[in-house]
């Protein structure tokens, strides 16, 4: 299976897909994480290394939350879609699934790859844990994409860091990218529904949080994530 393209999924209610699969389950500090990829020349990234990226993000957000019960089974989908190499790999959420979309045919830096995967992760997390993010009958999908996927790549890009996945090189190169691909245009102008100014809408949740977690930092505070604990909802109270 390959995705289209990159707006095909982002607007996407369902996906299934057929063929051959190679998976493998194992458990993660008290949690079932299933990892999921064609049989395909087209993912460049083998599943061991899925394997891998998934289980240490998993286990480093279970540690830094304090995460202490069994959570619900998850699966970690890894899918190629077309486009170019230079649109590197995303992360996304469903219910109970992350997945990481890389481009068809080419392999992942290391960093690039549990990029996406701690992406994935945090997103999925982030859904459960402070929600219900969605509310019945309101069409705003576009403002809460800032706090739903720019505040949980937030939280996912510190994570790499502070546990010495990513260098400061590897976060600054991260920022750069929506930084070259917004400058020239004006998303705002498009409809809240196009896929691109979900994009806008994550990408500045992602540089809001960032703002907030400095100035947190300047007035003697530990930063964003600390204060976010506040609002944690327990497991059992768990709902989107």
């Amino acid at each position: 299976v390959t995705i289209d393209t990159e707006s095909d999924w982002k607007q996407a209610e369902a996906l299934y897909a057929g063929g051959a699969w190679q998976w493998q389950t194992q458990g993660v500090e008290g949690q079932l994480l299933t990892v999921a990829r064609p049989d395909s020349a087209a993912l460049a990234a083998p599943l061991a290394t899925l394997v891998q990226a998934g289980s240490q993000a998993l286990a480093a957000q279970r540690r830094h939350w304090g995460e202490t019960q069994p959570g619900p089974a998850l699966m970690l989908w890894a899918l190629p879609v077309a486009g170019p190499a230079s649109a590197g790999a995303g992360g996304s959420a469903w219910y109970q699934t992350a997945l990481v979309l890389a481009p068809a045919g080419n392999a992942l830096p290391q960093a690039e790859l549990e990029g996406a995967v701690t992406q994935a992760l945090s997103r999925l997390w982030l859904l459960d844990r402070f929600g219900p993010l969605v509310q019945a009958g309101r069409d705003d999908e576009a403002l809460r994409r800032w706090f739903s996927e720019g505040v949980a790549d937030f939280l996912a890009h510190q994570a790499l860091l502070r546990d010495q996945r990513w260098s400061a090189a590897d976060q600054a190169a991260h920022y750069n990218r929506p930084i070259e691909r917004w400058a020239p245009r004006n998303p705002p102008g498009q409809a809240a529904s196009d896929p691109a100014a979900l994009d806008a809408a994550a990408a500045r949740g992602e540089w809001l949080a960032l703002q907030w977690h400095a100035q947190l930092q300047a007035q003697g505070q530990p930063g964003l994530d600390a204060l976010m604990r506040r609002l944690l909802l327990a497991p059992a109270l768990a709902r989107r």
